[in-house]
């Protein structure tokens, strides 16, 4: 048995506790080099999968417990490990830390990465940062001055509780600029960008922007959350429009509410399309499938969704569930489908896509299913490079159909008129 460890340092002297920190922190660095390769090489296997996750970062959170943005560090780095082996001896004898790999990792090729790499050495986030910048310059943000709101007063604790002013009825909160409100400004759609001259020289990279700032979903109190996005002129004038729709059932136009019942018609849509549900279900029909179909009858689909509680059902060994809601699949778990599987309640199951392909190699082997994505992707990249339809011919089923369609009686068809009115993919 390892002997507990003592945190208690008061004895030791000053030179002997910088001689130990100074010990362990290289220690740490050799340590983090040795986590962040294994790492590589499980993501490389996708073990991952053997425990329930459906990714990488799953894995790292709900198995190794680490905190997200430990692990999105620790799986950045790996992966740039995995395309540039220096990578772990520069964190192991601590010329490069992980901010800096997570920094460099989107800049580094085969040309330029050893001579990127040595001119990070030993630098800080933020000298890496101006490097970067240096290097591989970007456009100027816009400029924008915008009015912060009048901070709230602060009453001293033993001041006497005064009486509250009368107010106005609370209004519905406005999502456009009204002169009253200076405090709430809306940033233009289009504004002008100066490129500096270094960005225009020939010899420059051209580096795509940053993407924006991610969403914000925090919670704030228990059952309350605080969400925070950008949304578009056309976003912002179909939640008005809601808003106004509803103004006899909510007269205080709460966008939160708004917003709410949006989400609940869309996950009700969803559902219907995805998993077959409907408040009045039919009678499922007697009629046998399709021999070699992927058909799945809406009564299956429904029955399987509520079995298995809309959730990856695969199971490790340890008896963990794959937590997964997004990107399930009705996967045939007794009979596969390319043997002659039913598409039944009893053969189907819910898998996400990570072990819906675990269970796929497990059947037919991994050769053989790398084989066939090759060849997936292939067809891919044949279709996509295909010739383009010549102007005026109709490409897909539904406008050869209505090309083929004879016009009513007193009209004309022309150019302009479109050929399609699918709300959706054709």
């Amino acid at each position: 048995m390892n002997a507990p460890l003592s945190f208690d340092l008061t004895a030791l002297s000053d030179r002997a506790l910088l001689e130990a920190l100074t010990s362990l922190v290289r220690r740490e660095r050799e340590v983090t080099a040795e986590v962040v390769a294994h790492l590589a090489e499980v993501d490389a296997r996708r073990l991952y999968r053997d425990h329930a996750c459906p990714s990488m970062h799953a894995y790292c959170v709900g198995v190794l417990h680490l905190a997200d943005e430990a692990a999105y560090k620790r799986i950045n780095a790996a992966r740039t490990a995995r395309r540039f082996p220096a990578v772990l001896e520069m964190l192991a004898d601590g010329r490069l830390h992980l901010s800096a790999v997570c920094l460099l990792a989107q800049h580094l090729t085969e040309e330029n990465h050893g001579a990127l790499l040595d001119a990070a050495v030993h630098r800080s986030k933020r000298d890496i940062e101006e490097l970067l910048a240096e290097r591989f310059p970007r456009p100027d943000v816009p400029a924008a001055l915008r009015k912060l709101p009048s901070p709230l007063p602060r009453f001293a604790p033993s001041a006497p509780p005064e009486a509250p002013p009368l107010v106005a009825p609370p209004q519905a909160p406005s999502l456009l600029p009204r002169p009253e409100a200076p405090s709430l400004l809306i940033a233009p759609e289009a504004p002008s960008r100066r490129i500096p001259p270094a960005a225009l020289a020939p010899s420059a990279p051209v580096v795509a922007p940053p993407p924006p700032p991610r969403p914000v979903l925090a919670p704030l109190a228990p059952e309350r959350y605080r969400l925070q996005l950008t949304i578009s002129r056309q976003t912002r004038d179909r939640l008005e429009e809601a808003r106004d729709l509803l103004g006899h059932q909510m007269p205080a136009g709460d966008l939160a509410e708004v917003v709410d019942r949006a989400l609940e018609l869309l996950v009700r849509e969803l559902r219907k399309r995805k998993f077959a549900e409907t408040r009045t279900p039919r009678a499922p029909r007697s009629a046998p499938a399709t021999e070699g179909s992927r058909h799945i009858p809406h009564h299956v689909r429904r029955e399987v969704a509520l079995r298995d509680g809309n959730q990856c059902t695969f199971v490790a060994e340890d008896g963990r569930r794959c937590p997964a809601r997004r990107r399930l699949e009705f996967h045939h778990q007794r009979v596969a489908f390319a043997k002659g599987g039913e598409g039944s309640a009893d053969n189907l199951c819910l898998r996400c896509t990570a072990h819906h392909g675990l269970a796929t190699e497990q059947e037919f082997g991994r050769e053989h299913v790398a084989r066939r994505v090759a060849e997936a992707r292939l067809a891919r990249e044949r279709l996509r490079g295909a010739k383009a339809p010549s102007p005026g011919v109709a490409s897909t089923p539904r406008e050869r159909r209505r090309e083929a369609k004879p016009p009513s009686p007193g009209t004309a068809r022309t150019a302009s008129t479109p050929s399609s009115f699918a709300f959706g993919p054709t």
